[in-house]
């Protein structure tokens, strides 16, 4: 039997070596806890709640995939935006940074070029159609619609976004990931997709991108 002294101090050595790790291993992910909030916040666990249609990205991501690309393809979508700060009640309802967002899909050569674009209003006619084409988005997203309408001249507007040059993206194990002013991951999350982007200047933060294929 070891002396009781030297014992302690074997433990004392084990718990040196072992601490830093663990606690690197503890250190929250924030991509995670963002996702966790908005998974409250979503009431994902109500199959009735107004907001589930963010339940895609909150419950999906983790399971994920590369998902295969389509050439010339625009997908449509809603984004949100958190910072890694933020500790408050997250109010769905009334967050100002929900907004319409499009990823074109182009190829050029062997490169797949990705381009995620955030749809503004210009005119309160435009206010009328993006409104409309949330709202459309969100009926598929929670699997009431199978396609979203989209206005006439906001669609025209948005098959002309594969014509400009994207940013190249890598193909991953488990997403295709690229960078602009953020660096951005995209998964496959059932017949849907998720984009998560993560800011390299400013506050911390992600914005969060669902995204669908199926719109007109």
């Amino acid at each position: 039997m070891k002396p009781v002294a030297a014992l302690s101090l074997s433990l004392l050595l084990v718990a040196l070596v072992v601490t830093p790790v663990a606690a690197k291993r503890m250190k929250p992910d924030p991509t995670r806890s963002i996702l966790a909030d908005l998974h409250v916040a979503a009431k994902c666990d109500d199959k009735t709640s107004p907001f589930r249609p963010w339940c895609v990205a909150a419950d999906g991501w983790a399971t994920g995939t590369v998902g295969k690309l389509t050439r010339g393809k625009v997908m449509v979508g809603i984004t949100i935006t958190r910072t890694t700060a933020a500790t408050g009640p997250w109010d769905l309802a009334a967050d100002p940074s929900i907004h319409l967002s499009a990823l074109a899909v182009v190829r050029d050569g062997p490169q797949w070029q990705l381009r995620l674009t955030e749809i503004t209003p210009d005119t309160d006619s435009d206010k009328l159609a993006i409104a409309g084409a949330i709202g459309n988005i969100s009926a598929v997203l929670k699997g009431r619609s199978k396609l979203a309408k989209i206005d006439k001249a906001l669609a025209g507007y948005l098959k002309t976004l594969t014509k400009v040059d994207g940013h190249v993206a890598t193909e991953g194990d488990r997403a295709w990931t690229w960078e602009s002013e953020t660096v951005a991951e995209l998964r496959k999350v059932g017949k849907f997709w998720v984009v998560i982007e993560t800011t390299k200047t400013g506050p911390e933060g992600r914005f969060i991108t669902i995204l669908t294929e199926s719109w007109r």
